[in-house]
């Protein structure tokens, strides 16, 4: 495993910030590689997704996952930067030039990395690249979109605790917290490491900036990304073991005891807040059933929660989806397992 050293000048780090949410494409490839590292990740953690993975992807389906193996570089046009839908990453795949395809496939070959036979014919037939346009939206059906929602909303919770992190420590305690073990902030150095990567690699930004992009899968996979106009470093979010977004919510949230919030905040309330913590990304009416209230009070105690800065909110089609911040988590304190030190 060698590294990638980016070099980075004052301007790049007053440029350096925090995207809004994951990137839809960049987890998918790094969820593809993830689903292929069964034992490897934290004991139990992820099991339960990975062999519902398994499970539900159609042989053939499978068969694109050897292309986003975290063994080798994945070809930029498979990841194509803002989309939005499954929907958009199989057109932006579908338009991409026969000659860039079969650039970038050349250019990973020539660092010594052997791709999938199948590959071969994507810069060719476009018959090829259709199935694998449809095939990257089905495994993103299939793997993701069930979990997407908390997903978002615990890189919402991440992000407003690093936000905070820099305002009150500044941008080098951001990066020196980035991703203990596989990213080392050494003045004015990132150090990045991959797996796939076969030899050091220096990269001068030149105040360019850094893009900090959270992902509930990186901590297995990095990614980088230089095609933007700032430089992306996608990063893990952090989260309590107990609360995976894939894990499945099983049985009622206890209302106590909690002595610190509830006396700070009701008892009722106190539950509420515990029930994003034991399920993240959980929507009003969930909530108001894991709590055992009606889902208007549920939704009346998160406006609150919310506006304390406990709580955060994503909204999207489905309704809204609330995850505890990290000043939600310490008030909860231990009684949440994995609020502690070091995660």
């Amino acid at each position: 495993m060698a590294t990638v050293r980016v070099h980075l000048t004052a301007r790049d780090l007053a440029r350096t910030r925090i995207a809004r949410g994951p990137s839809l494409a960049v987890e998918l490839r790094l969820a593809a590689a993830t689903a292929q590292l069964p034992g490897q990740l934290r004991p139990g953690e992820f099991d339960d997704w990975q062999r519902s993975v398994s499970e539900r992807l159609a042989p053939e389906t499978r068969t694109v996952l050897s292309l986003l193996s975290a063994a080798r570089p994945c070809p930029p046009f498979v990841v194509p930067g803002a989309v939005r839908s499954a929907g958009e990453l199989r057109e932006e795949v579908l338009r991409t030039p026969r000659r860039r395809v079969r650039e970038e496939l050349s250019g990973i070959a020539e660092y010594g990395h052997v791709l999938p036979r199948w590959t071969s014919a994507l810069g060719d037939d476009p018959r090829a690249l259709a199935w694998l346009a449809g095939t990257l939206e089905e495994v993103y059906t299939q793997a993701l979109e069930p979990h997407w929602p908390r997903i978002q909303a615990v890189a919402a919770a991440d992000r407003a605790d690093r936000a905070a992190r820099m305002a009150d420590e500044g941008v080098e305690s951001l990066l020196a917290g980035l991703n203990p073990g596989r990213v080392s902030w050494r003045p004015p150095v990132l150090e990045l490491a991959f797996p796939c990567v076969r030899e050091q690699v220096d990269i001068r930004l030149r105040g360019q900036g850094l893009l900090l992009v959270p992902s509930l899968f990186a901590a297995a996979v990095g990614a980088i990304d230089a095609r933007e106009e700032a430089f992306t470093v996608v990063y893990p979010v952090r989260y309590a073991p107990s609360c995976c977004p894939l894990s499945a919510p099983a049985g009622p949230v206890p209302l106590g005891p909690f002595p610190e919030a509830a006396a700070l905040l009701g008892r009722t309330r106190a539950a509420v807040l515990a029930a994003t913590a034991h399920y993240p990304g959980s929507t009003t009416t969930e909530l108001a059933r894991r709590a055992g209230i009606a889902p208007a009070s549920a939704s009346a105690h998160t406006a609150v929660l919310r506006s304390g800065g406990l709580v955060s909110t994503v909204r999207d089609y489905r309704g809204a989806h609330h995850s505890p911040t990290a000043e939600g988590l310490r008030l909860l304190g231990p009684r949440i397992p994995g609020t502690g030190p070091g995660r």
